[in-house]
């Protein structure tokens, strides 16, 4: 075990004090395991398991876990849920409590549950969006669909969250539209263009770790993003015509970033381009070698956080929409944005820790 079962109980007991929920998020630091590894997600369930024991022959009722998924807490899905609904007897209302063996059938059957296509996770003000269906090149399907919906939605109005980044699991990032789940699913759940759209509606910053292939709809999701950092190996394409189908993203994103006749000679002829040619026609900020890609993309994001957030959100809002202004209206916009943020806590606190010569310590208000 990583670290003693007892150091990591008090830990934990400590968070579970502080919340109304505890995740296995908040517990794999404290093991220092990650959400992603199979052997990690069952290394936390032993431990969870050996601090139910110790809850149980202590006498005290057993910590109410968040049951999550690849370490995306659930709304309301907690342990004594899941439970309830695998038929585990538990006594009392407030003192539940549940044997050794029923505890460590919970965690045997969230360890067997299918991870979710897409992963969300925030950690210290940054989530980390992560498309996860490697073994399909992160193609988009509709759950995918649905769960990057959900996982925008969350990163627009959670306070705790300051800035993202997206990335792709395996070699891909993304090579857009699942074609097969295309043809056979219903039209239900978010549209490709409602994710865009939703997506322009975040007024914080967003960046896309872009690991590998990045094509069609992968490339609409990067495009929506602020700041792109992509691999040596990434390449980039919209080959949707060679298929017979017409493109959202292109038309609408691609033709905003690069010129006109650039954007059509990507999307005419369906070829693709390396992450070099992508540098130079300003498709991403970086090129780095794939081990660089995420910690690049962390440490632009420990930047981005460390500056005021409402500032950051009027800088991000006064250029999207004012992009749709005259020059008179954007000016005037962006001045007003201004003198919101002038008026927020966190400008005094900046002019204050400028005068101390300290790190300023941002409220969000």
């Amino acid at each position: 075990m990583p670290e003693s079962t007892d150091v990591i109980y008090q830990e934990l007991t400590k968070v579970a004090r502080s919340r109304s929920t505890t995740s296995y998020s908040d517990l794999a630091p404290l093991a220092g395991l990650d959400m992603v590894s199979p052997a990690d997600r069952n290394q936390i369930a032993i431990i969870l398991d050996d601090i139910a024991q110790k809850e149980h022959a202590n006498g005290r009722p057993l910590l109410s876990v968040v049951v999550t998924q690849k370490g995306e807490s659930i709304p309301g899905k907690g342990f004594f849920d899941l439970a309830k609904a695998l038929g585990l007897h538990y006594e009392g209302n407030d003192d539940e409590q549940f044997s050794r063996a029923e505890s460590l059938r919970v965690h045997n059957y969230w360890a067997s549950l299918p991870e979710p296509e897409a992963l969300y996770e925030i950690q210290d003000g940054i989530a980390y969006i992560t498309l996860n269906r490697p073994e399909k090149l992160n193609a988009i399907d509709p759950p995918m669909r649905q769960l990057l919906w959900e996982a925008f939605q969350d990163v627009k109005t959670n306070p705790a969250v300051r800035c993202a980044i997206v990335t792709g699991r395996g070699r891909a990032f993304s090579t857009g539209h699942d074609l097969v789940a295309m043809a056979n699913a219903a039209n239900e759940g978010p549209t490709t263009g409602d994710l865009y759209v939703e997506q322009s509606k975040i007024f914080k910053p967003i960046i896309s770790a872009i690991n590998g292939i990045c094509l069609a709809q992968g490339c609409g999701i990067a495009l929506g993003s602020d700041l792109r950092i992509a691999s040596t190996e990434a390449r980039f394409g919209w080959p949707q015509a060679k298929r017979g189908i017409s493109s959202v993203s292109g038309p609408a994103l691609l033709s905003q970033v690069v010129p006109r006749n650039i954007a059509f000679e990507f999307l005419f002829t369906g070829e693709f381009v390396d992450a070099a040619k992508a540098l130079e026609l300003r498709l991403v900020n970086y090129v780095v070698a794939p081990e660089e890609v995420m910690p690049r993309a962390e440490a632009m994001a420990r930047q981005i956080t460390a500056n005021a957030p409402l500032a950051l959100a009027a800088i991000k809002e006064a250029s999207i929409k004012g992009a749709e202004m005259g020059l008179e209206e954007r000016v005037a916009f962006a001045q007003a944005k201004r003198d919101e943020v002038l008026q927020t806590e966190d400008a005094q606190e900046g002019v204050r820790a400028f005068a101390e010569k300290r790190a300023p310590v941002w409220q969000g208000r």
